[in-house]
C-alpha cells in the first residue's frame, strides 16, 4: 500500500507539473520518445511507469522523489489541492478524477475500509446518476469559475461522457465502503435556494427546474430507503445517516483502512484540499465524532426523527413547483 501511495503522489506531482489546458499525453510522450497510446495507459494505469521513465520525468519536471517519500512516511504534513477542469476536462483532469477511484479500488482486499462525510451538499454517491442534479453542479461551478461580465446558462453545459462514466465508476467503488454521513439539516434548502435564485436571473428556464426538481425527488426517495435499510442496495455495506442539529460550515470526506488514511477538505464546490497525513486524520475523525453527538440518527431506530426530516426536505423541492 505504501509503494502504491508513493506512486500515487509522483503521478500527482507530474500533473501539477504541466499546466492544465497543455495536453498531458504530448508532453510524456516527447519526454519519453513513447507513442501516446503508451503514455494513455501509464496515466490510466493500466502499465506503471518504468523505474527509467520516472527517473527520466523527476529529472525533467524537477520532482523531488525524496520529497514524496518524505510526504508519504508523515515527516511533513501534505496538503494538495486537486484543481480539476469539469467542463472541457483535459487527460491530466481526467488522471486526478480516476486517482480516487483506484484508492477506492485498493481496498477491495482489505478488510473493514471506511468512508465518512461531513456536508452540507448532497454526496457524489448519491447525486452523480442524476444527470439534472449532477449538471447543476457543474453549471454552479462554472458560473462561479466564470468572468464576472459573461456566464454560461444552464442549458449550454454538456456533461461529456467519459466525465460522466468517470464520476459513475467513483461512486460504484464508494458504495463497496461502510460509511458514515452527517447531512445539515438544511442540505436540500441549500439547493433549492441556488436554483430559486439562477431561475430568477435567467439561467435557468422554469422547465429546467422541473427536471431538476424530480431528480431531487428521486434522491430524497433513495435517502429514505438508505436510511430505513441501513445498506447501499448495491453492495450491501452498512450506512449511517445523521442529521445535525447544528449547520455545517465546511465538509469534509475521510477515507480509512489498514496503514491508510485520507482526508478531503472540499473546496471551491466540486474540489478539494487532500491530505494523507495521520495527524489530519485524527482530527477530522474527532470532528466526525463530535458531529454525531450533535445529531439525530436517522438510520435504523430513529424512525421518527427520519419521517421528520424527510417531510421537511419534500416540502423544501416542491416548493421548486411555484413559477
Amino acid at each position: 500500500m505504501h509503494n502504491e501511495v508513493l506512486y500515487n503522489s509522483f503521478l500527482e506531482e507530474v500533473v501539477q507539473k504541466i499546466p492544465q489546458k497543455a495536453d498531458l499525453a504530448n508532453v510524456l510522450a516527447d519526454m519519453l520518445c513513447l507513442g501516446k497510446e503508451a503514455v494513455y495507459r501509464r496515466l490510466r494505469r493500466e502499465v506503471p511507469f518504468s523505474f527509467h521513465e520516472v527517473m527520466t520525468i523527476a529529472k525533467q519536471l524537477n520532482i523531488s522523489l525524496d520529497n514524496l517519500e518524505m510526504i508519504n512516511s508523515a515527516k511533513t504534513t501534505p496538503f494538495k489541492l486537486k484543481l480539476i477542469e469539469y467542463i472541457n476536462p483535459a487527460e491530466s483532469d481526467f488522471a486526478l478524477m480516476e486517482e480516487m477511484t483506484t484508492i477506492m479500488k485498493s481496498f477491495k482486499e482489505t478488510s473493514a475500509p471506511e468512508a465518512g462525510e461531513i456536508t452540507n451538499i448532497l454526496p457524489q454517491p448519491l447525486y452523480v446518476t442524476h444527470k439534472h442534479i449532477f449538471k447543476f453542479y457543474l453549471f454552479k461551478w462554472k458560473y462561479q469559475s466564470d468572468s464576472l461580465s459573461k456566464f454560461t446558462p444552464y442549458k449550454d453545459i454538456v456533461i461529456v461522457d467519459k466525465l460522466q462514466k468517470s464520476q459513475e465508476e467513483y461512486a460504484k467503488w464508494a458504495k463497496r465502503l461502510r460509511a458514515n454521513y452527517v447531512f445539515d439539516r438544511l442540505i436540500f434548502q441549500y439547493l433549492v435556494t441556488n436554483i430559486k435564485y439562477f431561475h430568477q436571473v435567467g439561467l435557468i428556464t422554469y422547465e429546467e427546474v422541473q427536471l431538476i426538481k424530480q431528480d431531487l425527488l428521486e434522491v430524497l426517495d433513495e435517502i429514505d430507503q438508505l436510511s430505513s435499510t441501513g445498506f447501499w442496495e448495491e453492495t450491501g455495506k452498512k450506512v449511517n445517516i445523521y442529521i445535525s442539529r447544528i449547520n455545517v460550515d465546511t465538509n469534509y470526506i475521510y477515507v480509512t483502512a489498514k496503514d491508510y488514511q485520507l482526508t478531503i477538505i472540499k473546496a471551491f464546490l466540486l474540489n478539494g484540499i487532500a491530505s494523507t497525513d495521520k495527524k489530519t486524520f485524527e482530527e477530522v475523525e474527532h470532528w466526525m465524532r463530535s458531529m454525531k453527538q450533535q445529531s439525530n440518527l436517522i438510520t435504523g431506530s430513529g424512525e421518527k426523527e427520519r419521517i421528520i426530516f424527510l417531510k421537511e426536505q419534500y416540502d423544501i423541492i416542491e416548493s421548486l413547483s411555484q413559477p
